[in-house]
């Protein structure tokens, strides 16, 4: 595996001082010499860090060891980089199957466009004062009409709501049909002191525009939907079951003793 090193230490230093974190206690806290890092850090250093202390670095300061290695944080404002910092937590959930993934085939949303499927993101088309037996995908990012491109995913977050991932393509004067990609959070009803407040939709990013620089961690999460598609998955109620099972069962009853 090659490394940029120059961008390894740039995104290193750089999520130091986001984070504020003196980096002697970092370097104490994973077990290298003080000063370790800012020898690293000078352009004339070739040497590269090896794998393990990568790993542990990318742990300590909250993200992947890929986006540590490939990703670019110096370039990102405050908005930018947290979105990135959502997308790796989204990431880090899926490896932990803390987020319950499905793919929904291109073809479905065929159905959704006829009325024959109900899906939150779709509204019904209007000509004049009537209603349309058709519905089209509504977007929050873009005012060109947007089709699905490829098959999307819908996420279940549990309590925080359902997230989903559109593989869309937008129509427009100069470049005809874009490929891109739109992330949107559902949040449920909840239920507050002044009473129910309603579900809502709340888009998250999209690969559009400036969003174009969020392209490669999108697609990382995607690709690590798909890894984990041939996983056994387990739904919130059969963990809760389990979970309780398995409390209540002592050491010696347990299979593998």
């Amino acid at each position: 595996m090659e490394f940029d090193r120059a961008r390894l230490m740039n995104n290193i230093n750089t999520l130091i001082k986001d984070k504020n974190i003196k980096i002697g206690e970092l370097e104490n806290s994973i077990g290298i010499s003080t000063g370790y890092l800012s020898k690293m850090s000078k352009a004339d250093n070739e040497s590269m860090p090896g794998i393990d202390l990568i790993w542990k670095l990318a742990q300590k300061l909250g993200t992947s060891v890929d986006m540590l290695v490939g990703g670019d944080f110096g370039r990102s404002n405050d908005n930018l980089f947290q979105l990135i910092r959502v997308l790796d937590k989204m990431k880090k959930d899926t490896d932990l199957h803390n987020i319950e993934w499905k793919r929904i085939p291109k073809e479905y949303y065929e159905k959704v466009k006829s009325g024959e499927k109900q899906h939150p993101l779709f509204v019904p088309d209007f000509m004049g004062q009537t209603k349309l037996e058709q519905y089209s995908y509504d977007s929050d990012f873009t005012t060109d009409p947007v089709g699905i491109f490829a098959d999307c995913f819908e996420g279940d977050m549990l309590e925080f709501g359902k997230i989903y991932i559109m593989n869309l393509f937008c129509n427009t004067k100069d470049e005809g049909a874009t490929p891109y990609t739109e992330i949107i959070l559902e949040q449920p009803e909840q239920e507050y002191e002044h009473g129910m407040e309603e579900g809502r939709l709340i888009p998250i990013c999209s690969t559009l525009g400036k969003g174009q620089s969020l392209e490669p961690y999108i697609n990382e999460l995607i690709n690590c939907i798909e890894r984990h598609e041939a996983d056994v998955n387990l739904n919130s109620e059969q963990k809760r079951i389990i979970s309780a099972y398995m409390n209540a069962c002592t050491d010696d009853e347990l299979p593998f003793n």
